[in-house]
Protein backbone atom coordinates (compact mmCIF):
# COMPACT_ATOMS: atom_id res chain seq x y z
CA UNK A 1 0.00 0.00 0.00
CA UNK A 2 2.73 2.35 0.53
CA UNK A 3 4.66 1.60 -2.89
CA UNK A 4 1.23 2.56 -4.17
CA UNK A 5 0.63 6.09 -2.36
CA UNK A 6 4.33 6.73 -3.38
CA UNK A 7 3.59 6.19 -7.01
CA UNK A 8 0.43 8.08 -7.22
CA UNK A 9 2.14 10.82 -5.57
CA UNK A 10 5.40 10.75 -8.32
CA UNK A 11 2.75 10.65 -10.88
CA UNK A 12 1.16 13.56 -8.80
CA UNK A 13 4.05 15.51 -9.01
CA UNK A 14 4.91 14.82 -12.64
CA UNK A 15 1.79 15.87 -13.62
CA UNK A 16 2.28 19.22 -11.55
CA UNK A 17 5.82 19.75 -13.18
CA UNK A 18 4.34 19.04 -16.81
CA UNK A 19 1.48 21.37 -15.94
CA UNK A 20 3.96 24.38 -15.08
CA UNK A 21 6.37 23.91 -18.22
CA UNK A 22 3.11 24.17 -20.43
CA UNK A 23 2.04 26.86 -18.79
CA UNK A 24 5.06 28.75 -18.95
CA UNK A 25 5.53 27.44 -22.58
CA UNK A 26 1.97 29.62 -23.35
CA UNK A 27 3.00 32.36 -21.40
CA UNK A 28 6.29 32.67 -23.52
CA UNK A 29 3.62 32.18 -26.69
CA UNK A 30 1.80 35.03 -25.40
CA UNK A 31 4.43 37.28 -25.09
CA UNK A 32 5.87 36.36 -28.56
CA UNK A 33 2.53 37.20 -29.61
CA UNK A 34 1.96 40.68 -27.87
CA UNK A 35 5.47 41.31 -29.37
CA UNK A 36 4.48 40.71 -33.40
CA UNK A 37 1.12 42.87 -32.85
CA UNK A 38 3.23 45.76 -30.94
CA UNK A 39 5.42 45.42 -34.08
CA UNK A 40 2.17 45.29 -36.92
CA UNK A 41 0.76 48.35 -34.99
CA UNK A 42 4.10 50.30 -35.55
CA UNK A 43 4.46 49.32 -38.64
CA UNK A 44 0.76 50.41 -39.58
CA UNK A 45 1.26 53.54 -37.29
CA UNK A 46 4.48 54.39 -40.29
CA UNK A 47 2.32 53.73 -43.17
CA UNK A 48 -0.76 55.65 -41.76
CA UNK A 49 1.89 58.56 -41.19
CA UNK A 50 3.27 57.84 -44.75
CA UNK A 51 0.12 57.77 -46.22
CA UNK A 52 -1.26 61.04 -44.74
CA UNK A 53 2.17 62.72 -46.28
CA UNK A 54 0.90 61.86 -49.54
CA UNK A 55 -2.50 62.99 -48.98
CA UNK A 56 -0.82 66.41 -48.01
CA UNK A 57 1.39 66.46 -50.60
CA UNK A 58 -1.30 65.76 -53.06
CA UNK A 59 -3.61 68.69 -51.67
CA UNK A 60 -0.48 70.92 -51.84
CA UNK A 61 -0.59 69.86 -55.90
CA UNK A 62 -4.32 71.05 -56.13
CA UNK A 63 -4.11 73.97 -54.56
CA UNK A 64 -0.99 74.69 -56.98
CA UNK A 65 -2.60 73.61 -59.81
CA UNK A 66 -5.45 75.60 -58.85
CA UNK A 67 -3.36 78.48 -58.46
CA UNK A 68 -2.03 78.40 -61.94
CA UNK A 69 -5.07 78.49 -63.66
CA UNK A 70 -6.01 81.60 -62.61
CA UNK A 71 -2.30 83.43 -63.04
CA UNK A 72 -3.90 81.76 -66.56
CA UNK A 73 -6.79 84.04 -66.40
CA UNK A 74 -5.60 86.51 -65.49
CA UNK A 75 -2.48 86.52 -67.61
CA UNK A 76 -5.38 85.70 -71.09
CA UNK A 77 -6.82 88.98 -69.57
CA UNK A 78 -3.83 91.16 -69.80
CA UNK A 79 -2.82 89.93 -73.14
CA UNK A 80 -6.00 90.71 -73.99
CA UNK A 81 -5.79 94.24 -73.07
CA UNK A 82 -2.30 94.60 -74.41
CA UNK A 83 -3.59 93.19 -78.08
CA UNK A 84 -6.26 95.70 -77.79
CA UNK A 85 -3.42 98.46 -77.28
CA UNK A 86 -1.32 97.35 -80.08
CA UNK A 87 -4.75 97.86 -82.24
CA UNK A 88 -4.90 101.39 -80.95
CA UNK A 89 -1.01 102.09 -81.85
CA UNK A 90 -1.48 100.69 -85.64
CA UNK A 91 -4.18 103.29 -86.29
CA UNK A 92 -1.79 105.97 -85.15
CA UNK A 93 1.49 104.26 -86.99
CA UNK A 94 -0.80 104.26 -89.70
CA UNK A 95 -2.28 107.91 -89.70
CA UNK A 96 1.12 108.82 -89.47
CA UNK A 97 1.98 106.91 -92.38
CA UNK A 98 -0.82 108.34 -94.49
CA UNK A 99 -0.22 111.87 -93.93
CA UNK A 100 3.75 110.47 -94.75
CA UNK A 101 2.49 109.82 -98.06
CA UNK A 102 0.22 113.08 -98.39
CA UNK A 103 3.27 115.06 -97.23
CA UNK A 104 1.44 116.05 -94.01
CA UNK A 105 3.39 115.05 -91.61
CA UNK A 106 5.29 118.00 -90.08
CA UNK A 107 1.61 119.40 -89.63
CA UNK A 108 0.50 115.92 -88.20
CA UNK A 109 3.32 115.43 -85.72
CA UNK A 110 2.19 118.68 -83.33
CA UNK A 111 -0.88 117.32 -83.53
CA UNK A 112 -2.97 114.53 -82.10
CA UNK A 113 -1.13 111.46 -83.60
CA UNK A 114 2.24 111.33 -82.25
CA UNK A 115 1.22 112.96 -78.96
CA UNK A 116 -1.13 110.02 -78.37
CA UNK A 117 1.36 107.55 -79.01
CA UNK A 118 3.75 109.19 -76.33
CA UNK A 119 0.80 109.38 -74.02
CA UNK A 120 -0.70 105.82 -74.72
CA UNK A 121 3.00 104.39 -74.12
CA UNK A 122 3.67 106.42 -71.28
CA UNK A 123 0.38 105.50 -69.79
CA UNK A 124 0.07 101.83 -70.98
CA UNK A 125 3.61 101.70 -69.49
CA UNK A 126 2.37 102.46 -65.96
CA UNK A 127 -0.06 100.59 -66.13
CA UNK A 128 1.81 97.63 -66.84
CA UNK A 129 4.02 98.44 -63.81
CA UNK A 130 1.10 98.83 -61.50
CA UNK A 131 -0.54 95.28 -62.64
CA UNK A 132 3.17 93.42 -62.09
CA UNK A 133 3.08 94.97 -58.76
CA UNK A 134 -0.64 93.87 -58.22
CA UNK A 135 0.34 90.16 -59.17
CA UNK A 136 3.41 90.05 -57.60
CA UNK A 137 1.08 91.23 -53.96
CA UNK A 138 -1.44 88.53 -54.83
CA UNK A 139 1.19 85.96 -55.47
CA UNK A 140 3.23 86.76 -51.84
CA UNK A 141 -0.25 86.66 -50.28
CA UNK A 142 -1.33 83.19 -51.99
CA UNK A 143 1.94 82.24 -50.91
CA UNK A 144 1.87 82.96 -47.37
CA UNK A 145 -1.86 81.53 -46.79
CA UNK A 146 -0.51 78.26 -48.37
CA UNK A 147 2.22 77.49 -46.51
CA UNK A 148 0.53 78.95 -43.17
CA UNK A 149 -1.68 76.35 -43.60
CA UNK A 150 1.11 73.74 -44.06
CA UNK A 151 2.68 74.77 -40.66
CA UNK A 152 -0.76 74.74 -38.73
CA UNK A 153 -1.68 71.61 -39.77
CA UNK A 154 1.71 70.53 -39.12
CA UNK A 155 2.63 71.72 -35.08
CA UNK A 156 -1.50 70.21 -34.58
CA UNK A 157 -0.55 66.91 -35.46
CA UNK A 158 2.36 67.19 -32.85
CA UNK A 159 0.41 68.94 -30.73
CA UNK A 160 2.23 72.25 -30.66
CA UNK A 161 1.28 75.28 -30.11
CA UNK A 162 -0.57 76.59 -33.55
CA UNK A 163 -0.34 80.33 -33.18
CA UNK A 164 3.79 79.51 -32.13
CA UNK A 165 6.60 78.06 -34.55
CA UNK A 166 8.58 78.44 -31.18
CA UNK A 167 6.17 76.75 -28.24
CA UNK A 168 7.65 73.33 -28.04
CA UNK A 169 5.80 70.43 -26.81
CA UNK A 170 5.79 66.99 -24.73
CA UNK A 171 6.07 64.31 -27.09
CA UNK A 172 6.38 60.85 -26.97
CA UNK A 173 10.40 59.84 -28.31
CA UNK A 174 10.48 56.58 -28.12
CA UNK A 175 7.78 53.22 -28.43
CA UNK A 176 7.97 53.03 -24.63
CA UNK A 177 5.94 55.72 -24.08
CA UNK A 178 8.81 58.34 -22.85
CA UNK A 179 8.34 61.90 -23.95
CA UNK A 180 10.84 65.02 -23.86
CA UNK A 181 10.24 68.45 -23.95
CA UNK A 182 10.42 69.30 -28.12
CA UNK A 183 10.44 72.36 -30.45
CA UNK A 184 8.96 72.62 -33.95
CA UNK A 185 11.86 73.08 -36.01
CA UNK A 186 13.96 70.48 -33.73
CA UNK A 187 10.98 67.69 -34.57
CA UNK A 188 11.18 68.97 -38.58
CA UNK A 189 15.10 68.47 -38.37
CA UNK A 190 14.82 64.96 -36.72
CA UNK A 191 12.44 63.75 -39.62
CA UNK A 192 15.00 65.49 -41.73
CA UNK A 193 12.02 67.66 -43.79
CA UNK A 194 13.55 69.80 -45.29
CA UNK A 195 10.71 71.94 -46.99
CA UNK A 196 9.06 71.87 -43.28
CA UNK A 197 12.16 73.18 -41.86
CA UNK A 198 12.38 76.28 -44.65
CA UNK A 199 8.88 77.25 -43.83
CA UNK A 200 8.99 76.94 -39.85
CA UNK A 201 12.36 79.64 -40.21
CA UNK A 202 10.65 81.40 -42.95
CA UNK A 203 7.50 81.73 -39.87
CA UNK A 204 10.25 82.87 -37.32
CA UNK A 205 11.48 80.02 -35.83
CA UNK A 206 14.67 80.48 -33.48
CA UNK A 207 17.08 76.92 -34.35
CA UNK A 208 19.27 78.30 -31.36
CA UNK A 209 15.86 77.48 -28.92
CA UNK A 210 17.30 74.32 -26.91
CA UNK A 211 14.72 71.11 -26.21
CA UNK A 212 14.57 69.35 -22.96
CA UNK A 213 17.73 68.17 -23.45
CA UNK A 214 19.47 71.23 -23.86
CA UNK A 215 20.47 70.64 -27.89
CA UNK A 216 19.51 73.62 -30.68
CA UNK A 217 18.25 72.80 -33.74
CA UNK A 218 21.56 72.73 -35.69
CA UNK A 219 21.99 69.54 -33.38
CA UNK A 220 19.60 67.33 -35.42
CA UNK A 221 21.37 68.36 -38.87
CA UNK A 222 22.43 65.43 -41.01
CA UNK A 223 24.46 66.99 -43.15
CA UNK A 224 27.21 70.37 -43.62
CA UNK A 225 24.85 71.26 -46.38
CA UNK A 226 21.75 71.24 -44.69
CA UNK A 227 23.07 73.50 -42.10
CA UNK A 228 24.79 76.09 -44.02
CA UNK A 229 20.84 76.43 -45.91
CA UNK A 230 19.26 76.55 -42.56
CA UNK A 231 21.78 79.38 -41.91
CA UNK A 232 21.48 81.22 -45.14
CA UNK A 233 17.14 80.86 -44.45
CA UNK A 234 17.67 82.40 -41.51
CA UNK A 235 19.84 85.39 -41.99
CA UNK A 236 17.52 86.05 -45.02
CA UNK A 237 14.49 86.20 -42.59
CA UNK A 238 15.98 88.05 -40.17
CA UNK A 239 16.74 90.52 -42.52
CA UNK A 240 13.06 90.49 -44.58
CA UNK A 241 11.12 89.92 -41.44
CA UNK A 242 9.37 86.18 -40.81
CA UNK A 243 5.78 85.56 -42.05
CA UNK A 244 2.51 85.77 -39.13
CA UNK A 245 0.83 82.53 -38.55
CA UNK A 246 -1.95 85.01 -37.92
CA UNK A 247 -3.37 86.60 -40.77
Amino acid sequence: MASEAHTKLDFAMLDRASLRQRMEEEFDNVKKTLYRQQSTFQEMDLAVQGVSRQDQKLRDFHEILEVERSARKELAGKVQQQQEQLEKFRGVVEACGRALLHGQMGQLCSKEPISLLKGDAVQLNKAIQEQRKREEERTRLRRAARLRKKVVEYLTRYDFDPQDVNAGAWCATSCFGWKSYVLPLHKAVEENRTDMILVLLEFGADPMLRDGKGRNAYYHVRSDAQRIQMQMQHLKIREEGSLKLSE
